[in-house]
């Protein structure tokens, strides 16, 4: 309004404070905010005394520490590897703080116990710190003045760079259905950080295994699996320091090397009571015997039975089915180490 003179105001629950207004009807005023801001209310008087509605301004003050870091970085990005050192600079976001208080992976397995550090003359600091493990890091800082007021928390997240070992093999590439049940492969580990001396390594459900490295770091083994399915090989290194590194996980996909088989009784019509031939192939090398089983939907599972493989790789058996309905058969071919393939199956119909 016009023929404004002075201005009305008042904080929070405050007590009011007038301010004179220039020629232009402006006026000044300066506050310092509490930690927690607040709401001041202004309201303007003209030069009759005639008093206008208040106006309100909501304040919202932030006095949270800033937190820089040239290594590590609060983006989700990877920051320095595993077991390097970096740096983190506090700078105040308040007046007079003479000291932060800080913890490093608060609420996580290796939570560190909280540390103080004075500021400097300029109110910043810089601390050291070396990760000792891969994943998630959080620090939480406040900045405290001398007259003990605590500032807002700052919180921030950094993850450090992978030092995982690199894995390869030959014989079963990595997701590749490749070799089969018996059939032994060798795998390279090479290191994914400086100094490793061992690596440790678990293929399947073995229990772990350790490996010196050589001259180079590196290092090589041989597992035989026994079954035609999905293994997972998880390896990890130690460095002469003692610093474990996170996993590598590998995929190994054995070949199944299932039977296969023939037989009238699959792929044309065949009759209750009347001998039906069926005959096995091994894929498996090396098998000795094939294990198979009829079961039936009306009389139920039947028996497990064993039948030797010839010199060809094949066997072949005859089988009466006692009466009509859906049948099927299941086989795997066994070596004489006791390596075996995967499960063939297959439903099939036999008429009346």
């Amino acid at each position: 309004m016009d023929d404004v003179v002075s201005y009305t105001c008042q904080l929070n629950d405050g007590p009011e404070q007038t301010v004179s207004a220039g020629a232009d009807g402006v006026a000044q005023l300066s506050y310092v905010p509490a930690s927690q801001g607040g709401i001041l209310t202004v309201r303007s008087t003209t030069s009759t005394g005639l008093r206008s509605y208040p106006n309100y301004l909501y304040l919202t003050v932030t006095s949270q520490p800033v937190v820089t870091s040239a290594e590590f970085r609060f983006d989700s990005e990877p920051s320095v590897p595993v077991g390097k050192s970096g740096t983190f600079t506090f700078a105040p976001h308040m007046h007079g703080v003479v000291e932060y208080v800080y913890q490093f992976n608060r609420g996580l397995e290796d939570e560190q116990s909280q540390q103080i550090v004075a500021a400097g003359a300029d109110g910043k600091v810089s601390i050291p710190f070396t990760t000792a493990r891969f994943g998630g890091h959080s620090l939480h800082v406040v900045s405290r003045t001398a007259n003990g007021t605590v500032s807002q928390e700052t919180e921030v997240w950094f993850y450090p760079h992978s030092i995982a070992p690199s894995v390869s093999s030959l014989d079963y590439p990595e997701y590749w259905e490749a070799g089969g049940p018996g059939v032994a492969g060798t795998f390279s580990f090479t290191p994914g950080t400086e100094d490793v001396v061992e690596y440790l390594y678990q293929f399947g459900d073995e229990p772990e295994h350790k490996v010196t490295a050589g001259a180079d770091g590196k290092a090589t083994i041989v597992r035989t699996p026994s079954e035609g399915k999905w293994y997972q090989l998880i390896v990890r290194t130690r460095s002469a320091s003692g610093l474990i590194s996170d996993p590598r996980f590998y995929a190994v996909n054995v070949a199944p090397q299932s039977p296969s088989v023939e037989s009238p009784a699959i792929w044309t019509d065949a009759h209750a009571g009347v001998p039906v031939t069926f005959t096995f192939t091994a894929n498996l090398p090396g098998s000795t015997e094939f294990v198979y089983q009829f079961d039936s939907d009306a009389t139920g599972p039947g028996t497990q039975q064993t039948v030797a493989v010839g010199p060809d790789g094949t066997a072949q058996i005859t089988w009466t089915a006692p009466a009509e309905g859906f049948y099927s058969l299941t086989l795997h071919s066994r070596t004489a180490a006791g390596h075996t393939s995967c499960i063939w199956g297959s439903w099939f119909y036999i008429n009346n």
